[in-house]
């Protein structure tokens, strides 16, 4: 019981931190502060987002964008909006967590009360009752193209599926380590960000079957630390956020050698990011963004949030989910 409550109190703080009929009409965004980026805001005011803590965003084929909120699922196909939630669909909660889209279109969605995969005609539900899965509770989605699994992170396991045979295997040797964040690297392998409950240490981690690499951020300086969200590059360096108590701080993991991303003092709530070609985008209070060497910080058009996810769409443009001002989209101000 102890533990049961501590995990729910760990996942309240996850999902609710705040540190630190729509359309997608330019004519109606408005130019940043800055001036170089128009900027357009979807919330439960002015378009049909069920809800405004937006929770993953994950771009689909032909200029689709797929929306995870606390209250429903969206699908946005230029101006036409889809709402799915536990009336109209077989969704077993409206409180999404987790989206991931594989190359042939199937989209799979995390919940916390399930796990799901769409085509888009056909709905596949699974959970403790009709899989390996011991906790209903899904976290994170990763899908790894190259060798056609998706890995499916609950509270209490890390679940692989191999796509082409349908096999499922289920790893438990995670302890009391929630995987908060999880990316698959280009050599096959999935790099993520651990957090144990009981220590109140992060860790990141390099897995497939078995612990290759182990780097406790607590002895690299980073004590009491959430890995809240990484990436990894085409040539396998490994970025990551990290934000604790006292930790506000993006590194990088190149062949085994940890190093330190400079972050504008200004920037709180560090909490979320994107890696673009070779940029990376960083999402706390504001927009960070690093081109190489250069860095540009973009402010967005709500005040008192925090971004908590960050995907491309068409045109070049920018999805930002935030954890209650709504969805916000940029592009670039020609």
């Amino acid at each position: 019981m102890l533990k049961q409550n501590i995990l729910n109190f760990i996942i309240l703080i996850l999902f609710s931190l705040t540190l630190g009929c729509g359309s997608d009409d330019s004519d109606n965004d408005t130019p940043t502060p800055d001036g170089k980026w128009k900027s357009v805001v979807y919330d439960v005011g002015n378009s049909k987002l069920p809800d405004n803590q937006v929770t993953a965003i994950e771009t689909g084929k032909e200029g689709v964008m797929w929306i995870g909120t606390a209250k429903g699922l969206v699908k946005i196909k230029d101006t036409e909006w889809t709402i799915f939630n536990t009336t109209n669909s077989v969704l077993p909660s409206a409180h999404i967590r987790a989206l991931s889209m594989e190359g042939n279109g199937k989209l799979w969605i995390g919940t916390d009360k399930g796990l799901l995969a769409y085509d888009g005609s056909k709905w596949n539900v699974y959970t403790t009752a009709n899989s390996v899965i011991t906790d209903d509770s899904i976290l994170c989605i990763s899908s790894d193209e190259k060798n056609k699994r998706i890995w499916v992170a609950t509270e209490n396991e890390l679940i692989k599926i191999d796509s082409a045979t349908g096999l499922w295997e289920r790893f438990d040797s995670f302890e009391d380590n929630l995987i908060l964040s999880m990316a698959v690297a280009p050599d096959g392998k999935i790099w993520m960000g651990l957090f144990n409950h009981f220590a109140f240490r992060g860790r990141i981690v390099k897995f497939d079957g078995q612990f290759a690499e182990t780097f406790q951020l607590d002895h690299l300086g980073y004590p009491s630390t959430f890995p809240y969200s990484l990436s990894v590059s085409s040539n396998n360096v490994v970025s990551a956020v990290l934000t604790g108590t006292s930790v506000k701080a993006l590194i990088r993991i190149d062949a085994g050698a940890v190093s330190e991303l400079p972050l504008p003092d200004d920037l709180k709530g560090v909490r979320s990011l994107q890696q673009d070609a070779e940029n990376l985008w960083v999402g706390g209070n504001t927009l960070v963004v690093y081109y190489g060497q250069v860095v540009e910080v973009i402010t967005i058009p709500v005040n008192d949030t925090t971004i908590t996810v960050i995907a491309s769409g068409k045109n070049n443009s920018k999805w930002l989910g935030t954890v209650n001002k709504g969805l916000i989209v940029l592009r670039k101000n020609e």
